[in-house]
């Protein structure tokens, strides 16, 4: 079985990839890292490992893919999960806490960035100019 392996240039695809998914969502404030390291494939492709109270967020792209194919898609597909997992890190943190009413106020949080970055952005594409008005 062919073991696949991913480049420096992979690994400067993940990270500019992160970044512009970290930008297009709002997520400012986080100092970032970007690790590239040989583990064991079973382990994980990508990762992201958050310390949400002090907003640092380090993301690791796996430099064996074993039977992955290490195509700009599934690169960049990384990168986008390794962010959503970033974005929703707060929440489990807070959940583990069983701070109910702060887990809340994040939830919240993280709609709204749905509400802007997705469904106002797809919205006259969806239905076309001049849709906003009166049913």
């Amino acid at each position: 079985m062919k073991q696949n392996k991913t480049t420096q240039k992979h690994f400067k695809e993940f990270e500019k990839e992160c970044l512009y998914w970290m930008d297009f969502l709002g997520m400012g404030g986080w100092e970032k890292h970007f690790v590239h390291m040989a583990e064991d494939v079973e382990k994980f492709l990508s990762a992201c490992a958050p310390m949400s109270e002090d907003r640092i967020a380090s993301f690791i792209l796996n430099k064996n893919w074993g039977d992955e194919k290490t195509t700009l898609f599934n690169l960049r597909r990384k990168a986008f999960h390794e962010v959503a997992e970033l974005m929703l890190s707060p929440l489990e943190i807070l959940v583990k806490k069983r701070d109910v009413d702060q887990a809340r106020t994040e939830t919240h949080k993280i709609v709204r960035i749905l509400e802007d970055k997705l469904f106002d952005s797809t919205y006259e594409q969806r239905f076309g100019k001049g849709t906003l008005g009166k049913i």
